[in-house]
């Protein structure tokens, strides 16, 4: 009876810990957003203004200068055509730049704040929570430029599209599970700060953003397969160019790795943190 409490405690506690400091959370949330936008003459605009100037680059570059194609597609031809091979693209990006944003600010989110170790009312567990948040905020802004191009594009807009939280719910626990864990792990290896852009890098590469995985050899895919992003990314796009919905055994598999990334990550976090005060 003892050993099931206590499994109903640890299974409660991230839970409890972010809902009852929901407030805290979104506040230190909203002030590193307007600390990021303080001072720029357009404000919280340039949340639009980049997705969109990042859209432009990418169709020119890859429909203009590369003349890339996707996967079996043929290249695109005319202006609209461009149009829906840029938005394939970019809809990779958006959710590579959420998961880049956790892993570039995660490691030196207690360093940062070590103010905050040696106050015992302040609750730690939120901090690294923070990053991903903020990729939310941004990846909504992006997903709102992807939802207008897509209307003035060739590409089919559905109600498949309301089921885009289906496949965001477990990205954002596992989000959550990697930022607890790198962010207790930056405090003890402070090199991580200068390793994570290298790796961030090589993800970008390593996962199919700019790239289709059906042109992949079978060997190579198979190991693409084993990169987390690489799910998210191809059903995402299935799901909103090709009204493609994952099969009920992957979804499952997803959530399950997911409920186990982020209780991981939280296990690591609160074992790891005993030790802050002492390092910092």
């Amino acid at each position: 009876m003892r050993l099931i409490n206590s499994l109903l405690s640890f299974a409660q506690a991230p839970w409890t810990v972010l809902w009852k400091n929901r407030t805290l959370l979104f506040q230190l949330c909203q002030r590193d957003i307007n600390a990021r936008y303080k001072g720029a003459s357009l404000g919280l605009a340039w949340s639009i203004l980049l997705p969109l100037m990042m859209l432009a680059i990418y169709a020119f570059v890859f429909g203009e200068i590369f003349k890339s194609r996707w996967g079996n597609l043929p290249a695109p031809q005319t202006w609209s055509e461009r149009l829906s091979f840029a938005l394939i693209l970019y809809a990779g990006l958006i959710v590579f730049n959420w998961f880049a944003e956790c892993l570039s600010k995660s490691p030196t989110m207690i360093l940062n704040n070590a103010n905050f170790v040696k106050r015992v009312v302040f609750p730690l567990d939120i901090l690294p929570v923070i990053p991903v948040v903020i990729g939310a905020f941004h990846f909504s802004m992006s997903f709102v430029v992807l939802m207008v191009f897509t209307v003035l594009s060739p590409m089919a807009f559905s109600f498949y599209w309301l089921m885009v939280p289906m496949l965001l719910i477990p990205f954002v626990l596992c989000l959550i599970g990697i930022a607890w864990f790198l962010a207790s792990l930056g405090v003890y290896f402070r090199d991580m700060e200068q390793v994570m852009p290298v790796l961030t890098s090589a993800l970008m590469f390593l996962s199919p953003v700019f790239y289709s995985i059906e042109v992949l050899p079978a060997f190579f895919r198979r190991w693409l397969m084993a990169n987390p992003l690489t799910f998210i990314i191809e059903a995402l796009r299935n799901l909103l160019f090709w009204q493609t919905l994952p099969n009920k055994i992957e979804i499952a598999l997803l959530y399950l790795m997911a409920v186990i990334v982020f209780y991981l990550g939280f296990l690591s976090f609160k074992t790891l943190r005993k030790g802050f005060a002492d390092v910092l």
